[in-house]
């Protein structure tokens, strides 16, 4: 202002001198700012997408047959014919199987199959239920609770009846995955010989390793 007042002609010249580059660095500062953060957006979600698909590149490469825990290596709980899990011992046959290596049970019945998947947070969850519920006219004894106990306890059967996928023998990892993911809450993926659950186990695949092969 001091410029311009100074002397019009070259008091504007040299104020607008001035000002066009400061004008100049404050809009790039701006564009170059909303532009990084879209293109950095961009970048981001490009490198995402083409990690998603190494992955599932990755799984379609891997044979159900290669990964899964064969029937033989599974702990399983078997049932007898006609076993509603009223002679099954919840702590003998499930909490003392539980360990750092063994977070959770498939209950198979007498033709080997897959009835229910039963993770050991459940099975914590129902005895401290059942234990903090007890008064001194009704004390819960642990060691006498049995499988169908649990399973009665909130209509618990239909939760782990439904939180298993199944998927054919000769089918990948990346329908395992897919078939697993269909099913809320589902962690767990059993092998029968074309998929079909009514069939004997051949084999299971647990969320945990799918992750795993998808990374390798």
């Amino acid at each position: 202002a001091v410029l311009i007042i100074a002397d019009t002609k070259e008091g504007s010249k040299t104020a607008f001198t001035m000002l066009v580059p400061l004008i100049g660095t404050w809009v790039g500062t701006v564009l170059a700012y909303y532009f990084s953060g879209e293109n950095f957006q961009r970048a981001s979600d490009s490198v995402s997408q083409m990690v998603g698909q190494v992955m599932a590149d990755k799984l379609k490469t891997i044979p159900v047959k290669e990964a899964m825990i064969a029937r033989a290596n599974m702990s399983v709980v078997a049932l007898q014919p006609k076993e509603d899990g009223s002679n099954v011992n919840l702590k003998t046959e499930l909490l003392d199987r539980f360990n750092d290596t063994v977070t959770r049970l498939p209950v198979l019945d007498d033709a080997g199959v897959a009835k229910y998947i039963i993770h050991q947070s459940e099975v914590f969850e129902f005895v401290t239920k059942k234990t903090a519920a007890q008064t001194t006219v009704a004390p819960v004894d642990v060691t006498k609770l049995t499988l169908k106990d649990f399973l009665e306890f909130n209509n618990k059967a239909q939760f782990v009846a439904k939180t298993m996928a199944f998927v054919a023998i000769d089918q990948t990892l990346s329908d395992a995955k897919a078939k697993m993911e269909a099913i809320p809450d589902c962690q767990d993926v059993f092998v029968t010989d074309d998929g079909d659950k009514s069939k004997p186990v051949r084999g299971w695949l647990l969320n945990v390793e799918i992750a795993k092969r998808a990374k390798v």
